[in-house]
């Protein structure tokens, strides 16, 4: 019989066994945590000066976000989020595309607002949760005041009524 002539210089030895066992059990087990992952939801992360707030994607609104020189605007729609209007000089962070996807962020550095998404587990109340300045973590997201919360002089609201600054 004659053989292929691919196959006619293959030797498989003892120790390529043991290499593809342990490739195939690698790659096995990686297919398996990656299916039992459980599902999380990309969530928007805005940083400021003044505090750190977080909102779902799934509901268009517009937020408001107090930075250094200004307000700044981003809007939230069709699951993705941008800038929408600065009061930076060069307006580079208004131009840049939506962002959507886990990883992706924008920045206006002038103002110091810096947008990301994330996949994280987050309550489905549709609203903010906010952190504020002393590091503290409130993880409402009704938009609604917690007891050790106090309201600054100056604070703006978003579009939905949610407040959109640190307390």
């Amino acid at each position: 019989m004659h053989k292929s002539s691919f196959f006619k210089y293959i030797r498989i030895r003892p120790l390529d066994v043991v290499i593809l066992t342990i490739f195939a059990a690698v790659l096995f087990f990686s297919i398996l945590a990656l299916r039992n992952t459980p599902e999380r939801d990309p969530v928007l992360i805005i940083d400021s000066p003044f505090g750190q707030y977080i909102y779902e994607l799934d509901k268009d609104r517009e937020v408001k976000i107090k930075g250094l020189i200004g307000i700044s605007v981003i809007k939230i729609e069709n699951g993705k989020a941008k800038f929408d209007s600065s009061p930076c000089p060069n307006q580079t962070c208004v131009s840049g595309a939506p962002i959507s996807k886990n990883f992706e962020w924008l920045a206006c550095m002038p103002n110091q607002v810096f947008i990301h998404i994330e996949d994280r587990d987050v309550p489905h109340a549709g609203g903010a949760g906010r952190k504020n300045n002393s590091g503290s973590s409130s993880n409402r997201t009704d938009g609604k005041l917690g007891a050790n919360e106090n309201k600054k002089a100056g604070d703006v609201k978003s579009a939905d009524g949610v407040d959109a600054m640190s307390f």
